[in-house]
């Protein structure tokens, strides 16, 4: 890298870095960085937000700082850890000395918290697995990656999440709700957390974090000041070092920016879990937050990412607030019994677990992050048989041993587990297949469609996606079509596994992630979202149209349906609206963004000639070809979850974010019949839900007077559908996000674990 000219005085761009207003007189700094010990610190970059310094000889610095400066900082050195902090506000006088002192550590942990948009002023149980985390695991630091948010919440984490209180530097970036009203917009957040562009080391990776450029109020800096001091400051390092790069919102980078080393881009904003490796090379991750769920319903939870000294990254997931979650249960298979075992604890990890039968001891093995399993001899049987009882004995690596019974169930028929979580998918029954897509947002290696025998439960074949496939696959033609989130288009013969074509309905965007999945009609598919809205021929994979009318607004998990009287293609976007395009032509006939229908979350349905969807608060029914509203019916249910709703000529049943499942009478003015409630949220997905949420993502399954829906405390359910009268549940153990699919005598659910059950009637 270039070697970087320092300059000052009347030599010094005009920059706006960190500033409020001019004052007349520049201030002269000067200082010392020592260790512990009281030995100067040589070489430690130094800055006062629009240049770069180093310390010299004896940790010795001095400079005129400029006139619009507010902070003298350094950039912690590998091999260190601050024991003063790092930045010092600069009084207004003349002149000021500044001392910074470091403590020598070596080799440092190789890992970190990410975080992203907690917007919290309450002090929640995430806090504490957080805390448990960090006791449990080494790690370097926690971010916290922005919107913290307003004057409440950036009170709440100045006081409540420090580096003393959580046993490890603490790390803030600013976001767009962090610019509040002030002298400038960064005014309170300076107060707090101090500098807003600033930089550290840790094993010779360059961490460089930078702030929003615009927001809830304007900054008293530009996108230029920004990029002209990380130019600087990287080009202090040594020739080659990796760069990460945080920021709040996810920028493009500068082109000049192509000859740093680059490895890494961390960002928040979306409420997002998503990992990207572009053309360029960099890893970018975008990080839910650990107390709620996510825009596009990603589920609660921190990002623990890994590196070395190259600056090569990975990444790991960890679902919150979960305490020793443990649930266990067993079913017949022929020749013996299977365990399948739910396993997580967001604070520590399992190390390994046991099946106790009577005397006996027998080891169960990983499958996923959640699952543990295994197929156990006859012998295991037979002592069941004879009365003894079934636990699992599972070890923490915080030291805790837990001991739970194991459920044994005569309704399940099989189980396959397929090594990663399975989202918002549904089980897509394709002649002898049932076909299901596994995500990973944490390294896109496990993401892929898979085929398996729906008879016996074998993996017959798997197809490695690009990225995540979130949302539900369609079954056209003889073949399979589903769509990743950062929109490529698969068509696969669910017989041999082939992939027939591939199609990428954008380019060089990877926001609004893609989690609505696809629908078919005739020999058309539709994928996308807005400008990425596209009509692909089934046949041969050729485009046909591309939506024009409209953009795309925020994700959405709400399902495309298209309504086979009108052909008439409903889709939508959160925080935005729906929007009825001609399936046909593409043309679009008509949109719905008042502040009811804008959270479009629930995925409508098409009935009798009309849509149904629900709203937060509202059920509604709408005219395909006009748009007109023959029904906006009042509930006290909150609906921003992506249950598609049962309709029929007499019931309307769907899952809520807050109290299970409820059933309306249409034929009755749409009188509340039943409600199920279920337990509490093992993690949360639907938008801004915490605490105790009673919530269901998964769309019910009516098959003759019975109601089968799955649950996000990990629970299978069925009920009466005239009473809900409560017939029996059946506990899998992680949490069911997508639709219950029944054929026959079977219901096929996937879970988060990343299991698929087939299970009889009951």
């Amino acid at each position: 890298m270039k070697r970087l000219r320092l300059i000052s005085g009347g030599a010094m761009l005009s920059l706006m870095l960190l500033c409020s207003s001019i004052t007349i007189a520049q201030q002269k700094v000067s200082g010392i960085i020592t260790d512990t010990k009281g030995n100067g610190i040589s070489g430690v970059v130094v800055s006062d937000g629009f240049n770069i310094y180093k310390s010299g000889d004896k940790g010795l610095f001095s400079f005129d700082a400029s006139p619009r400066a507010r902070f003298v900082y350094i950039s912690t050195p590998s091999g260190y850890e601050q024991v003063s902090p790092f930045y010092i506000r600069i009084s207004g006088t003349l002149s000021q000395s500044f001392e910074f002192r470091l403590k020598r550590v070596g080799k440092q942990p190789s890992g970190f918290i990410h975080v992203g948009d907690t917007e919290e002023s309450v002090y929640r149980n995430y806090i504490d697995c957080m805390k448990e985390y960090i006791i449990n695991h080494k790690v370097a630091f926690l971010m916290l990656n922005g919107d913290i948010c307003y004057e409440k919440g950036m009170r709440f984490h100045a006081a409540e999440i420090t580096g003393d209180k959580m046993g490890v530097r603490v790390v803030y970036t600013m976001g767009n709700h962090d610019l509040i009203a002030g002298t400038y917009g960064e005014e309170f957040y300076e107060k707090n957390f101090g500098p807003v562009c600033y930089s550290f080391n840790v094993n010779n990776v360059h961490f460089v974090v930078t702030p929003v450029t615009f927001g809830d109020k304007s900054p008293s800096y530009s996108a230029d000041d920004v990029w002209n001091w990380v130019r600087k400051d990287i080009e202090a390092q040594p020739e080659g070092t990796p760069v990460v790069i945080a920021n709040h919102h996810f920028y493009s980078l500068p082109d000049d920016f192509k000859k740093y080393n680059i490895k890494g881009y961390l960002y928040a904003h979306y409420h997002t879990n998503l990992f990207y490796k572009g053309k360029n090379g960099v890893s970018t991750y975008s990080s839910m937050s650990p107390n709620k769920g996510g825009i596009d319903h990603s589920p609660s939870s921190f990002r623990v990412i890994s590196f070395d000294d190259k600056g090569n990254l990975s990444s790991t997931l960890k679902y919150s607030a979960l305490d020793k979650h443990v649930t266990g249960t067993a079913f017949k298979i022929p020749g013996g019994i299977k365990v399948v075992a739910s396993l997580y604890d967001t604070g520590s990890e399992v190390l390994n677990a046991e099946v106790l039968v009577g005397r006996e001891v027998f080891k169960i093995t990983r499958k996923s992050e959640w699952c543990w399993g295994e197929d156990l001899s006859a012998k295991v049987l037979s002592l069941i048989i004879n009365g003894d009882n079934m636990k699992l004995k599972v070890k923490f690596s915080d030291g805790s041993v837990i001991f739970k019974p194991i459920t044994f169930s005569e309704d399940i028929k099989w189980n396959v587990n397929l090594g990663a979580p399975q989202f918002m998918t549904s089980p897509l029954i394709a002649g002898e297949i049932v076909v299901v897509a596994t995500t990973d947002d944490e390294k896109a290696e496990r993401c892929a469609i898979h085929g398996i025998d729906k008879i016996t439960g074998e993996l017959q074949w798997s197809v490695k996606t690009q990225n995540s496939v979130r949302g539900d696959m369609a079954y056209s033609h003889g073949y399979v079509i589903a769509c990743d989130v950062i929109g490529r288009v698969y068509c696969i013969d669910p017989q041999s596994g082939k992939v027939i074509w591939l199609r990428d309905i954008r380019e060089n965007t990877i926001h609004p992630v893609l989690n609505q999945g696809v629908v078919a009609h005739g020999d058309f598919v539709y994928a996308g979202q807005g400008a990425s809205l596209t009509a692909i021929r089934v046949s041969d994979g050729e485009v046909v149209w591309v939506n024009k009318d409209w953009k795309g607004g925020v994700s959405t998990v709400a399902a495309p349906v298209v309504d086979p009287g009108s052909e008439v293609l409903l889709t939508g976007a959160y925080w935005t609206g729906r929007f009825a395009n001609d399936a046909i032509s593409g043309k679009l006939l008509w949109e719905k963004k008042d502040d009811v229908t804008r959270i479009a979350d629930n995925s409508p349905v098409s009935f009798d000639g009309y849509f149904f969807y629900t709203s937060p608060e509202y059920i509604t029914q709408v005219d395909p070809h006009s748009g007109k509203e023959l029904l906006r019916q009042k509930i006290n249910y909150t609906v921003n979850t992506r249950s598609r709703p049962v309709v029929t000529d007499k019931y309307y049943i769907v899952g809520t974010a807050d109290k299970g499942v409820v059933a309306f009478d249409r034929g009755n003015s749409y009188k509340e019949l039943w409600n199920i409630k279920t337990n509490p949220a093992l993690i949360y997905t639907a938008p801004y839900t915490k605490d105790f949420q009673m919530t269901v993502e998964s769309g019910c399954a009516l098959a003759g007077e019975k109601v089968y829906f799955g649950a996000n405390d990990g629970f299978l359910y069925g009920v009466n559908v005239a009473n809900g009268g409560f017939r029996k549940r059946i506990e899998l153990g992680s949490p069911i996000l997508g639709n219950i699919v029944v054929e026959g005598e079977t219901i096929f659910v996937s879970d988060f674990g990343g299991n698929l059950w087939a299970v009889s009637l009951f």
